[in-house]
């Protein structure tokens, strides 16, 4: 393997980092057994900038090239943003209806707890009233249960585990 740049990031298909390497996992390391690193990326990843510094951390990130291109928001060194899960508002769920049941027997109470609707006794007509409508009324929201259980939903592309390294020594990269 030819001889990195410090603080260049590369991907292994490996479980381990090699020598000279170490995980882009967050770490905080001391300044001063990382100084030509620290030189290059400072405390832009965390650490107090006097006596430890942040490695980055890509554990379930995807890397994005910094900038802005056309239609996007500009990115700078060490943004990070979006979420593995989100939970959606009711105006970003898809159209769609929920079935309010009744029951086809005649029905044996006027108290509405645990019921459903049916049939007045000995008559044809549902316990509802048929058009023509008088004044609407809402009704009770509790008519319809709420549907979902405020449950997280999957916010990830799809993706295969690699290793992160960044390299804590080699060739101190040159500038242009």
């Amino acid at each position: 393997m030819s001889l990195p740049f410090i603080a260049e990031i590369r991907i292994f298909g490996f479980n381990y980092p090699p020598r000279s390497w170490s995980f882009c996992s967050g770490q905080i390391i001391p300044i001063d057994e990382n100084q030509a690193l620290f030189a290059l990326i400072g405390s832009i990843y965390g650490g107090d900038a006097r006596v430890t510094m942040g490695l980055p951390n890509l554990q379930g990130r995807s890397p994005l090239h910094t900038g802005k291109g056309p239609g996007l928001t500009e990115r700078q060194l060490a943004d990070y943003g979006g979420l593995p899960e989100v939970e959606l508002a009711a105006a970003q769920i898809p159209p769609h209806t929920h079935t309010l049941s009744a029951a086809k027997q005649a029905g044996t109470t006027s108290e509405p707890t645990g019921q459903l609707f049916a049939y007045q006794a000995g008559d044809v007509q549902p316990d509802y009233k048929q058009p023509p409508l008088g004044d609407l009324q809402a009704m009770s929201p509790g008519m319809l249960a709420y549907a979902g259980q405020s449950s997280m939903v999957e916010n990830r592309q799809p993706f295969l585990g690699l290793s992160f390294c960044i390299a804590l020594d080699g060739i101190f990269p040159p500038r242009n």
